[in-house]
Order: structure tokens, then sequence, then C-alpha cells
């Protein structure tokens, strides 16, 4: 029995033996409230819905350094991404700008202001793998031949105005090179220097006194040569290389000598570089 409480009942044949061996079937059946005739359908015409524009900006195939990242930019004017990696949505990836530091095949959802959503075309990402600069020695000249605009290091700081392919190594210490290499800033591994010496051997050994030592307002440099330099000169360095002041020697005799005022000079280790232009010699004073 199939009762609509007020509007219809029907009755059929009981079923008390086997009740899933009857139905009812009711083809176009239409229920209408009693005193209520049924409206006029309202005709509605169907069109085709106009695709947003999904673009990202840049090359197909887009790289980025160790350790760093790229931006990738779809087309402005949507209100709403969705930003994909390998078919996948990515979380929270809903801007119109997305930093990626991750290889793969990226693309982006955009949807503009009554327009229907569309994908883009895809981007594929890699990561640069930079050749590491290499430092070989020759004696105290340490160089590079891999990159450009080279920064050499010393103990894990920039040695002021050391920006060339070579470097004359003045301390001991752990020296490293950076550079630019394919488009990203590496740095080559470190080279131990252990600086025992900087002179040529002569026969008649050439000397350098620095008095007084440590120093306070002046500095006093003496340097007996084993020949006769045209000229001898004394460079100031600090701890990383910097030079402070330049000066050439006067000659009295066979000895040539300078008298240096440290009241500019800031208070710390400082080395003294003696040149002659066949020998140098690199010595330390403590000014205080």
């Amino acid at each position: 029995q199939l009762t609509l409480s007020g509007i219809m009942s029907i009755t059929g044949t009981t079923a008390t033996t086997t009740p899933d061996a009857f139905y009812y079937y009711f083809y176009d059946l239409k229920v209408g409230s009693l005193g209520c005739p049924a409206g006029a359908r309202t005709p509605i015409t169907v069109v085709n819905g106009q695709a947003s524009l999904a673009s990202i900006g840049g090359d197909k195939t887009q790289s980025y350094c160790p350790n760093g990242s790229i931006v990738l930019s779809a087309n402005s004017g949507g209100v709403a991404y969705q930003w994909q990696r390998n078919g996948q949505n990515i979380a929270n990836a809903t801007q119109s700008t997305f930093t990626v530091n991750t290889i793969g095949t990226y693309r982006v959802t955009v949807t503009e202001s009554g327009r229907c959503s569309i994908l883009s075309d895809t981007v594929r990402v890699t990561a640069k793998t930079p050749a590491i600069p290499v430092i070989s020695r020759n004696d105290n000249v340490l160089s590079t031949s891999n990159g450009s605009n080279f920064q050499w290091r010393l103990n894990n700081q920039d040695i002021s105005g050391a920006t060339n392919a070579s470097f004359t190594a003045f301390q001991t210490g752990s020296y490293a090179v950076r550079a630019i290499v394919d488009g990203c800033t590496v740095e080559s591994n470190s080279l131990v220097v252990v600086i025992t010496a900087i002179d040529e051997p002569s026969p008649v050994q050439s000397t350098v006194k620095l008095y007084p030592n440590p120093a306070t307002e002046r500095l006093v440099i003496e340097y007996s040569p084993s020949d006769t330099p045209s000229s001898v000169e004394v460079t100031l360095l600090n701890v990383l290389g910097g030079a402070l002041l330049q000066k050439t020697l006067t000659q009295q005799g066979k000895i040539f000598t300078t008298e240096i005022e440290l009241a500019s000079v800031a208070i710390g280790t400082i080395f003294v570089r003696v040149s002659d232009g066949k020998q140098v010699f690199i010595k330390k004073i403590v000014k205080l």
C-alpha cells in the first residue's frame, strides 16, 4: 500500500509470502498541491562560459642556484590562484607568485572574475650545479681560473681589495675564494697556508727592523738590503690584508729608513710589508 496523506492511496495484492517479489512502478508521476495549478515553465538559455587567462612568465625551463630559489609569476588580474607541483595542488600556494626551491614541473590554475578557471602551461624547474672554484698554489701565490667577480677570504672574512683571480698570501690562515659561476655565487674549499718566510735567497741576508714594538704613536722601519735596490716601499696592512697606508723609505748610506705616524691607525695587530722589488718581508707589530 502506498499512501500520501491527503493526496492519494494505492492498495495492491498483499505480499505476505515473498514480499520482495512485489513492486509498484510509477512512470511520469506528477503530484501537485490541491488548488494550486502548475506554473508555466521558464526556459533557460545555456551559453558557453569564457575561460580565464593563465600563464607563467619567463622560460619554460628555469633553474635556481644552490641554497637559492626562483620566483614564478602568473598573469595578474585573477581573483583566485592555485599552484601545482607535478600535478598536485601545493598547500597555501594561492597567490599570483610562488617561490620555488624544489625541482619539479609547475603550473597554476587562474580564475578571473566572471570567467571559468583554467590551468596554465607547465614550467620545468631544475637546480643548477655550478663548478666550485679550485685554488692552486705556487709558493705564496694563490690563484683560480673558474668564474668571475672574485673575492678572496681569510678565516671566513673578506679580504679588502682582493678581487683578482690571484692573491698573494701574507699570513698563516685558511684561505678561500668566492666567485660567480653560471650565474651563481659559489665558494671554494678552504686552503690552509702556513707562512714561514717571504723572501728570496741571496748571498747576504737582508734584514728588517721595526721599533718600538708594541708601538703607540710612531713606528720606525729600517731595511738593510743584500744589494742596492732603486727603491723600497713599506705598506701597513690590517689583519684582513687591507692596506692602511703606504710610504717610500729614504736611503741613508746602505740603510733605507722611515718613520710612520700611527695616530690614525686603529689599535690591534698590524702587518708591515717591506718590498724592494726583488724581496718581500712581512712582519707583525702591535699598536697600543
